[in-house]
């Protein structure tokens, strides 16, 4: 079974995740989800609506889930020790510049 990274309410699960669906201390005040459809812009289409800051600082988080297609229609910078992770099998067009450090 693949690793489920999202609970229920689009919380990020910690490393060592709580059982069942819902995330109990969820990674949310590190972590920025993309669950939308749309421009990374548009604060709707990211959980609890914040955008994520760029360059995104060491130990932050993005996790790419769109209900359609995440677009990154802007230059964003992950620096080092931040992570980008893409939810397998869903939809990401970079328009923008992405810089991985």
């Amino acid at each position: 079974m693949p690793e489920i990274s999202i609970d229920i309410n689009d919380n990020v699960r910690n490393t060592s995740p709580t059982i069942g669906a819902n995330e109990i201390g969820a990674l949310s005040a590190t972590a920025y989800v993309f669950n939308g459809n749309g421009n990374w812009t548009v604060a709707g289409n990211w959980s609890n609506n914040p955008i994520p800051l760029t360059p995104l600082p060491a130990g932050t988080q993005i996790y790419v889930n769109p209900s359609g297609t995440a677009i990154l229609n802007v230059p964003v910078t992950i620096a080092t020790g931040a992570k980008i992770k893409m939810i397998s099998g869903k939809n990401f067009i970079v328009q923008g510049n992405l810089t991985l450090h």
